[in-house]
């Protein structure tokens, strides 16, 4: 576990990161899922993983906080010391989980393992990345796939690049959805999607949602059109959706059966603790499988 001096954060800055993608690591599902989308990116795309694994300072201090959810032990309380001792533990063994998965997959890989506050460093940390992949909950709410992290909801908001937001399930990307509402902030996540689609073949499901008074579904779809390579073409299905967006968007996904929603302009929940779709997954039975996907939120 390391806390790095002014004169190594210096140095870090002045190193060219763009070709990096980090990956927060607590061990969870999520957050393992995430990184599954991020080794298959970095693989298709020449790109480098880091790893990043925070011993959480704030919940060490905190007197009354339980260890046991955060560690995955049915242990009793431990001393501080001890609790130390087994954070760092349980962080190397992630970050070797990491390293095996990069490893297998000829991607490069660092991993670095910090103390400190969660949302904070990997903020910080996230400044010079191309992507960030994190997991939607921590090991303390493993088994509620409807609950959004306190860490996961304070860096989603602020999060300095685009993210990937894992899902409950790892997955190989062989379908993908895009859902573009052709805004500016939108073109990142339409360029990301097709250069994927190159790399890996991957079949793509745009769906354009028309809301009352909305002129411009037609022309997003032409705007993708357009915008696909002649051989490219045949992995596009383009559809013209009539409704809410969120809901249109999960449909689409759960229909087109979306290993990873690229979203580009419309925003999936990540407020509520306990939100009516959970970043993609829905209360109605048809969709309820939508939470074991991931997302790339591009804005």
């Amino acid at each position: 576990m390391a806390v790095r001096s002014e004169e190594e954060d210096v140095m870090l800055e002045e190193t060219s990161t763009n070709d990096t993608i980090l990956v927060a690591l607590d061990g969870s599902r999520p957050a393992r899922a995430a990184a599954n989308v991020a080794i298959q990116v970095a693989q298709a795309q020449h790109l480098t993983i880091r790893g990043l694994h925070i011993v959480d300072e704030p919940l060490l201090l905190d007197p009354y906080a339980s260890y046991q959810l955060e560690l995955g032990t049915t242990q009793p309380p431990m001393s501080p010391t001890e609790a130390i001792t087994a954070f760092q533990l349980h962080g190397e063994e992630v970050l070797a989980w990491l390293e095996d998965r990069c490893q297998t997959a000829h991607v490069p890989v660092t991993n670095e393992l910090l103390l400190g506050g969660v949302p904070e460093l990997v903020l910080q940390e996230a400044e010079p990345a191309l992507l960030l992949g994190l997991g939607r909950r921590g090991l303390g709410h493993a088994d509620d796939p409807h609950y959004l992290g306190r860490h996961f909801r304070a860096i989603a908001h602020h999060a300095p690049c685009p993210f990937i937001a894992g899902g409950d399930e790892e997955r190989e990307l062989r379908r993908l959805l895009l859902a573009y509402d052709g805004s500016e902030r939108s073109r990142p996540a339409l360029a990301w999607t097709l250069r994927l689609q190159h790399a890996l073949s991957t079949d793509v499901t745009v769906p354009a949602i028309k809301q009352p008074d909305d002129r411009a579904a037609h022309k997003r779809l032409q705007e993708v059109q357009e915008k696909l390579a002649q051989d490219d073409r045949p992995h596009y299905r383009l559809l013209a959706r009539r409704g809410e967006p969120v809901a249109e968007i999960i449909h689409a996904a759960t229909e087109s059966q979306a290993d990873c929603i690229l979203m580009g302009g419309y925003s999936l929940p990540t407020r509520s603790s306990r939100p009516a779709t959970n970043s993609s997954c829905s209360r109605r039975p048809e969709r309820g499988n939508g939470s074991r996907r991931s997302v790339c939120h591009f804005r």
